[in-house]
């Protein structure tokens, strides 16, 4: 062998060698950016609504809510009834926990529109709970959260912190359930509640918020969303389950409700 065939077998070896090098760094990379996931604490939820800004949504629903009830759908959200007076917005169930800002203006809002709340009993089916009655679900329904327990089960990052029409609802994470806050019930069984999901925050302090299904929990980045999602569900696709794609979403009451850059679909 030359010298000149020396030094070319020479630089095609240390061609090969920083290829091969290159491609450990690049795959390297592509497993870190797979893996990589942005956890919801560091996303805003878009919320800079008031609650005059629920009046106009809650009033859209009211209008389409006579018509829905002609159809023979629930009545989830009920309005005017003059029987029910709300002075402040209290829950003493929960031991001074912060709750999101959009969970109070919703309440602030039904509650100046003449707002019914569900009835106390368990067996009263759907609607939102009173301030008075939203509570820890360990003690509203422990046996729910006991049977959970014992198919625990805590979804990684990458899956879980998925949101809109890209999640897959048989991703949870048993933990966020041991502090939840029962708020409502949206369906006829006792296990479809409405949660907040304390444990699970934005970066501007609004909760995951969570609706529990037979084999399968839809879950929206905060209480405004899933609010939008079941105006939908109640008001235009009752025979669906959310979630829904924001286009939908848009089309509805729910569009009333504009939040501020919105990251998911």
């Amino acid at each position: 062998m030359g010298p000149e065939e020396f030094v070319v077998e020479i630089n095609v070896k240390l061609i090969i060698i920083i290829v091969f090098i290159g491609s450990i760094f690049a795959g390297g990379y592509a497993i870190l950016e797979k893996n990589k996931s942005v956890k919801l604490s560091q996303l805003h939820s878009g919320y800079k609504l008031q609650p005059k800004d629920w009046e106009v949504f809650l009033q859209c629903w009211q209008e389409k809510r006579l018509h829905q009830l002609d159809q023979g759908n629930a009545d989830f959200l009920r309005f005017g009834n003059e029987t029910v007076k709300h002075k402040s917005i209290e829950f003493p169930n929960l031991q001074d926990i912060p709750l999101p800002k959009s969970f109070l203006d919703f309440h602030e809002s039904y509650q100046r529109l003449g707002g019914a709340y569900r009835e106390t009993s368990i067996a009263d089916g759907i609607g939102m709970f009173a301030p008075s009655e939203v509570q820890l679900l360990s003690s509203y329904l422990l046996e729910y959260l006991e049977s959970n327990n014992e198919f625990s089960f805590e979804s990684d990052d990458e899956s879980y912190y998925k949101y809109g029409v890209e999640q897959d609802t048989a991703q949870q994470r048993t933990s966020y359930k041991q502090n939840a806050i029962v708020v409502g019930q949206y369906g006829w069984d006792d296990y479809e509640l409405i949660v907040l999901y304390p444990d699970s925050k934005t970066q501007d302090g609004e909760m995951e918020t969570a609706i529990f299904g037979l084999a399968s929990d839809a879950r929206t980045p905060s209480f405004v969303e899933m609010m939008k999602q079941l105006a939908v569900f109640f008001l235009s696709a009752p025979d669906s389950m959310p979630l829904y794609p924001q286009p939908t979403v848009a089309k509805s009451c729910a569009g009333k409700l504009t939040l501020v850059n919105v990251w998911w679909k």
